[in-house]
């Protein structure tokens, strides 16, 4: 029974982290979805699949803040210092 409470104890902190994550906005309605999907059935994957559908996510998040936050190729173009700059030369 033990180790039944402390499954069931990682499960809802990972459930709340993740929903942290999803209230930040690090992560998106789908990814939550797919990792709460995991925490349901984590006992019934093999720990490799957990690792793998986890490190997905992270990954996936990853890219996403790496591209709102200036992971374009012209990284200065839609910055206010450029328009004040062009406009008075």
């Amino acid at each position: 029974m033990d180790l039944l409470d402390h499954l069931e104890r990682v499960r809802l902190r990972l459930a709340a982290a993740y929903r942290r994550l999803r209230q930040e906005g690090a992560i998106t309605e789908e990814q939550l979805e797919a990792v709460m999907e995991v925490i349901d059935r984590i006992e019934h994957l093999p720990l490799d699949e957990v690792r793998r559908r986890l490190q997905e996510l992270g990954h996936a998040a990853a890219d996403r803040r790496q591209a709102e936050h200036g992971g374009g190729s012209d990284p200065g173009a839609a910055t206010p210092a450029a328009g004040p700059g062009g406009e008075g030369a």
